[in-house]
């Protein structure tokens, strides 16, 4: 009978190694029929069509490939406001000078205590925009005072939103690679919307999409987070000028 008892069952873990081995084998035998017999492959950022093409040789995919980046169509719509986000934003700009927001997903990997800390910093309000938050975070907002959660905003309420801000935070994890790599619609959104853009290091911001961040902030170049908020707000938000914009959907369109 002791033995029976003692006698080993199959870990959970391997059922779910198992489970993660036949998703990575299914989507990889996917991805190289779809390379194979698709006409045109379209990426939405060059770091991206570079690995892929890179990673892919044999498949000869580089001629036919484009780059098409995620800029998307903004709702200019500030009808409909919702009462309590306007008196909720009006409390925020009568109490800070300057207001920052993050918009967007908030799980793990994107590391919103750094960014939290990083207001502190820089002397800012921080308004969080997005699905529901966990309890850890939730606890961590109550803490400071500069930090206000809105939950999950229509178009509208987030269009008036960004028209009280001045900065845009972006975070992304250089694990695993679709995060490293990664081609975020939210720069478009603050630039369009005429923010400055404040990011962590990220690889792919740290190089394609550079020219477009006012600030690196935090980890690995301790240095960049002694730029003085006097200095960032001096002048202009960097990057997206018109001339800019063209020329990059031309360089896109000639690809």
């Amino acid at each position: 009978m002791w033995f029976q008892d003692a006698a080993p069952r199959p870990p959970a873990l391997n059922y779910f190694v198992c489970i993660v081995f036949l998703r990575a084998l299914i989507f990889g035998i996917t991805t190289w029929i779809s390379l194979l017999l698709a006409s045109k492959v379209v990426f939405p950022s060059h770091l991206r069509k570079k690995y892929i093409c890179k990673y892919f040789i044999h498949f000869k995919i580089e001629k036919k490939s484009a780059v098409i980046f995620n800029i998307p169509k903004l709702s200019q719509n500030v009808l409909g406001i919702s009462q309590k986000v306007q008196d909720k934003i009006q409390e925020i700009v009568y109490k800070f000078d300057k207001i920052a927001i993050f918009a967007g997903s908030m799980q793990e990997g994107r590391d919103l205590e750094e960014i939290i800390c990083d207001c502190e910093r820089m002397n800012l309000a921080l308004i969080l925009c997005g699905p529901k938050i966990s309890e850890r975070l939730a606890e961590k907002i109550n803490l400071h005072a500069n930090v206000f959660y809105l939950g999950n905003l229509n178009e509208s309420d987030l269009a008036y939103v960004y028209g009280n801000v001045c900065v845009g935070y972006v975070n992304y994890s250089n694990k695993p690679l679709n995060t490293k790599y990664c081609a975020p619609v939210k720069i478009w959104e603050y630039r369009m919307r005429g923010l400055y853009i404040f990011s962590n290091h990220n690889y792919a911001m740290k190089n394609e999409w550079s020219d477009l961040v006012d600030r690196f902030y935090g980890m690995p170049d301790p240095a960049s987070d002694s730029v003085l908020h006097e200095d960032i707000f001096s002048r202009p938000p960097v990057g997206l000028t018109v001339r800019t914009f063209e020329n990059m959907l031309s360089s896109v369109a000639a690809e």
